[in-house]
């Protein structure tokens, strides 16, 4: 996975040149309403940088024939061991700054958007060079690697900032969803059974595996719904860079990281991904049978999660066979359509009971609420 030299210097002094032109006129903005701020140097010496960053983007892309004799010059390798623990402390290092950065010298006076992202850009490329000091990668690989790494790293902190003891409710019905994860074992947490909840199922038997264990503190029951989302994310991620079987690492790498990060964008929950997982693992266009278990079994559990979600396994299933399957390797179009059209059937044979079985929980709370309150 290369790419010449002069592409990527060409495209980080484009970026370079957008945020630093963003981020002198957010700088300029914020310290305006504050006008005791823009009277101090820092801020002046701050734009000042910006300045000069924007400066020299705009005359070395100006003379970009010129300046190609130089990119070449930037790259290196480095087998000196001293260069390789240089290397990795400028890949550690680089975190901790950003920090610093967003928390302690932006965020008190100017918490802007664009200044901090030119701070992240000129540190993912000091990063970069030490991945190169660590590696034989290309500037515009490890550029791409580092970028992932840092947005892996602070997902993961946010992702797992939650788990704490705090008493009361970090987020939207936090508190409803680890009380109807407890259900399940409502006799041993409060004494007495409890009608388990009609929505999303799946999630809920999940957060109550912890109450196999005893009755579990608040602060190991946000650690375990941290541990799901990244585990489940992350072997989805997985699953699919093995599926598309690309013999490059560092295209395994930058895709599998991205596509983690990609899953915590909307609203795919963790549960969900178990009928993804199911269907990456189990479907195969050359072992039928265990194609049909995979789709029946995950169509069930999509059901069970959502209403909306019991196509999903057949689609996927679907995609994967058009995708895998030549349809030369058939020879009429009966034949090579044969495989989809038992999976859409199997989609709606598995789904519907799963979706069903949420109906039925709904008739039992509407018979025994009643009972239990008189």
């Amino acid at each position: 996975m290369r790419s010449a030299p002069g592409q990527f210097w060409r495209t980080f002094l484009l970026i370079s040149i957008a945020l630093s032109a963003m981020a002198i006129y957010q700088t300029e903005q914020q310290t305006q309403a504050l006008l005791k701020i823009r009277s101090r140097y820092k801020w002046v010496l701050v734009i000042v940088v910006f300045a000069i960053n924007l400066g020299i983007g705009i005359f070395l892309l100006s003379r970009d024939k010129k300046a190609d004799s130089i990119w070449p010059k930037l790259e290196f390798t480095s087998t000196i061991a001293i260069w390789k623990i240089l290397g990795l402390i400028l890949l550690i290092l680089a975190l901790p700054l950003l920090w610093y950065a967003k928390i302690d010298f932006f965020g008190k006076a100017v918490p802007s958007f664009f200044p901090l992202m030119w701070v992240w850009l000129w540190l993912a490329l000091l990063q970069a060079a030490g991945l190169k000091m660590l590696t034989r990668s290309s500037w515009a690989v490890a550029f791409a690697l580092v970028v992932l790494l840092d947005g892996i790293v602070f997902q993961s902190y946010f992702v797992l900032q939650p788990v704490t003891d705090y008493p009361f409710s970090l987020g939207w019905s936090e508190a409803s969803r680890f009380y109807y994860g407890s259900l399940p074992f409502s006799k041993a947490v409060y004494g007495q059974n409890v009608t388990l909840s009609v929505w999303h199922g799946t999630r809920y038997f999940l957060l109550s595996l912890p109450f196999l264990f005893d009755n579990p503190s608040l602060w190991a029951a946000r650690l375990w719904q941290a541990v799901l989302w990244m585990l489940l994310n992350g072997l989805t991620a997985f699953l699919l860079v093995r599926r598309l079987r690309w013999a490059e690492l560092e295209t395994k790498l930058i895709f599998g990281g991205w596509f983690f990060l990609f899953l915590f964008q909307g609203a795919v929950y963790y549960h969900l991904l178990v009928c993804v997982i199911i269907i990456l693992v189990g479907v195969s266009p050359r072992k039928l049978t265990r194609s049909l278990v995979s789709v029946g079994v995950a169509s069930f559990w999509a059901g069970m999660s959502r209403l909306n979600w019991y196509p999903v396994p057949a689609m996927l299933a679907i995609s994967i066979y058009l995708l895998e399957q030549p349809f030369s390797n058939s020879g009429n179009y009966r034949r090579y359509l044969y495989q989809p059209f038992l999976y859409g059937f199997l989609r709606c044979h598995f789904g519907k009971p799963g979706s069903q079985c949420l109906r039925l929980q709904l008739h039992i709370c509407s018979a025994v609420v009643p009972l239990v309150a008189e």
